[in-house]
């Protein structure tokens, strides 16, 4: 009957619901006929007209798969709220009314499930389809536009679980559909992706190694830009900060606003939640952003992803991303011999810090890309040009300070603390 609708909790409102036209086994039949003609095309195209190992076609396959699910099925959700009136019994429709059986915040157009779609399907969508054309005609970049996407979908998967479990829980109309629906039809976007990301990141790693891919898309480039977007240090030490003590507030500490202490983070989460505020007429913890004040599922979710995986990712940036040069460092019998690559350089593009009382030797300086007006076109260029800095502590008292010696030869810088 139009109106009265299957799904959990019984007191959803969704005026003017029409029931499926369709039973659940045309539907999983007619998508599974569907991921299998994709999966056939995507499997026997690569083999053709590229030399690619099984592995990678089945990576092909996966991709171009979640790819045009992505755009075509989710898009189709992120776009139409109101597809549980569809009177024509159009596919797509019909696919979302099934699913919601097994969670209903689609029906209700839940605002954490349709941004997390929103974004899958305008963005990774796309990005699918990308990697596996990068992954057919073997472009340098496959790997870290794998790496990207497989941590897109793993993110969005951590971000539609975390606020399921924040809101009870309780949106399946029974645990066969909870446990088909809800977690079968999610799992794979959790195990796959995860296994990508940690096929990627040795693939780069080892590339890194071998000098095989420009180093553009190093390992610590990659984290730097997918953990902070920023290549200052001072800014990454700020977010770091902000996730590590003020997110952790208020995850922990939902209550904040009864704070009669003065806490420091509970009178700067309050502040907070009174920026940007345009409603005068708002309770005075609810101005601005009041999603905080009431313990949204979607804030926590996020602020909590924050904590444990940004905010060390950050700091893990911090330290890394300015190690633009190779060091080789060693002790011999008279001296510890520090010797760092900078082709290109002269002496005084170095500085050389040596600091007697905390025992550190810093290295600094930036090697500048030089102009050429001769060259067309940089087909390939594997050179990093930059800031680096690189410090380097000798808490053994045997080593004198006083005794230092530097100077460059053939593109290498040697820096020679002696013992003796």
């Amino acid at each position: 009957m139009e109106g009265h609708h299957p799904y959990s909790p019984k007191d959803l409102n969704l005026p003017g619901f029409v029931p499926n036209f369709l039973s659940a086994s045309e539907i999983l039949g007619v998508f599974g006929f569907a991921t299998v003609i994709v999966f056939s095309v995507s499997w026997i195209l690569p083999g053709l007209f590229s030399k690619t190992t099984k592995l990678e076609r089945l990576l092909i396959c996966w991709f171009t798969i979640t790819g045009l699910i992505h755009m075509v099925v989710e898009g189709y959700f992120a776009f139409s709220p109101d597809f549980y009136e569809d009177k024509n019994g159009f596919f797509l429709a019909e696919i979302w009314k099934e699913y919601s059986r097994g969670d209903s915040r689609y029906a209700s157009f839940d605002s954490a499930i349709v941004a997390v779609e929103g974004v899958t399907a305008v963005i990774e969508g796309p990005a699918c389809l990308l990697a596996a054309y990068a992954i057919a005609t073997r472009k340098s970049y496959r790997y870290v536009l794998q790496l990207a996407v497989s941590l897109g979908q793993f993110y969005g998967l951590v971000i539609y679980y975390i606020t399921a479990i924040l809101e009870g829980d309780h949106f399946s109309v029974s645990p066969l559909h909870y446990y088909a629906y809800y977690i079968g039809a999610n799992s794979p976007w959790g195990i796959i992706p995860f296994l990508i990301i940690i096929r990627c990141w040795r693939k780069i790693c080892e590339s890194e190694g071998r000098n095989f891919i420009p180093n553009i898309y190093s390992a610590t480039t990659i984290l730097g830009i997918l953990a902070a977007a920023s290549t200052a240090v001072f800014c990454l030490t700020w977010i770091l900060s902000v996730h590590l003590t003020l997110e952790f507030y208020v995850v922990f500490k939902p209550d904040f606003y009864k704070d009669k202490t003065g806490s420091f983070f509970a009178e700067l989460c309050t502040s907070l939640a009174h920026i940007n505020s345009f409603n005068s007429f708002r309770k005075e913890y609810s101005k601005g952003d009041s999603r905080y004040l009431s313990f949204d599922s979607t804030i926590i979710a996020l602020e909590a992803i924050s904590i444990f995986i940004f905010g060390p990712a950050n700091l893990l940036a911090a330290t890394v991303i300015f190690e633009m040069v190779k060091t080789e460092w060693r002790r011999t019998l008279i001296a510890y011999v520090i010797r760092t690559d900078v082709p290109g350089m002269n002496r005084g593009e170095i500085d050389v810090k040596v600091d007697n009382t905390s025992r550190t030797i810093v290295v600094s300086g930036t090697r500048r890309k030089p102009f050429e007006k001769v060259v067309l076109a940089t087909l390939v260029d594997e050179k990093r040009y930059g800031y680096f800095w690189r410090r380097f502590n000798i808490p053994d008292r045997v080593a004198n300070f006083d005794k230092v010696e530097i100077f460059i030869w053939d593109g290498v810088l040697f820096i020679s603390v002696f013992t003796s």
